[in-house]
């Protein structure tokens, strides 16, 4: 292949909670191979009740799901939505981690329930609708209680819907060096932006929602620009730059 890429994701630089090694056959194509780390002994009894409950977003995907950790994460999901908290659910699917699809699906799909905010990717998509269309498999997962779903498209951009809402926001054309990450960064744009907003997102208009995707689609494409999935997520200030000039 082209290259592998080792990203760390720590919670104390000391003890590595995951490592996951990344195959990239082309600049498009990613395999993964995920090694647990300290992570996987977490319990309830060491996170804080009162700080998660309290945050503005809490995002989660099912890579936690998948593995000795993924108990503790169902039950601070059952204390956010106790608590009424808004959550981003990243399906992020990566089948190597499950011993098979369908305990994948129905662990995935039990936790959809909890999600503010659903994102996918079109495999994604068709592998919990069975829809390749984004607008029909959108409608499967609002059906769920999912208030705002996106599909992330590639080159193709997004599609976003939410309640009566819902558009097709334009990718950016980029030169792709790596689109390992891309999907963290659309997530990290569209909390960013969430987080932002006054209104709920059952008061926002299309126009709000549409300026918070492409605020998602520029993240995701400057992430393709560069290579190494935790290095290659843009600031802030260059996001902001990139829109100005687009």
């Amino acid at each position: 292949g082209e290259g592998v890429n080792v990203s760390h994701f720590t919670a104390d630089p000391t003890a590595p909670t995951m490592m996951a090694i990344v195959a990239t056959p082309s600049r498009t194509e990613q395999d993964f191979v995920i090694y647990s780390g300290a992570g996987a002994r977490l319990s309830p009894d060491d996170l804080s009740h009162d700080y998660i409950t309290d945050t503005d977003l809490f995002i989660y995907g099912s890579v936690t799901l998948a593995g000795d950790a993924g108990d503790t994460l169902r039950q601070v999901l059952q204390w956010i939505h106790n608590a009424a908290g808004q959550t981003i659910f990243d399906v992020n699917l990566r089948p190597a981690l499950w011993p098979d699809l369908d305990q994948a699906r129905q662990c995935i799909d039990a936790c959809i329930e909890t999600a503010t905010v659903l994102k996918v990717n079109e495999v994604e998509l068709e592998f919990l609708t069975g829809q390749t269309d984004p607008e029909r498999g959108i409608r499967k997962l609002l059906d769920r209680g999912v208030r705002l779903c996106c599909v992330s498209l590639g080159a193709e951009g997004a599609y976003f819907k939410a309640g009566h809402i819902s558009g097709r926001v334009p990718a950016f054309p980029v030169e792709i060096e790596n689109t390992t990450g891309s999907g963290d960064a659309f997530v990290a744009g569209l909390a960013y932006q969430l987080s932002l907003q006054q209104a709920s997102i059952d008061d926002m208009d299309g126009a709000v929602m549409t300026e918070i995707v492409r605020f998602a689609n520029a993240c995701g494409a400057l992430a393709a620009t560069q290579v190494g999935a935790m290095s290659g997520l843009p600031s802030l200030e260059a996001v902001e730059k990139f829109l100005q000039m687009n």
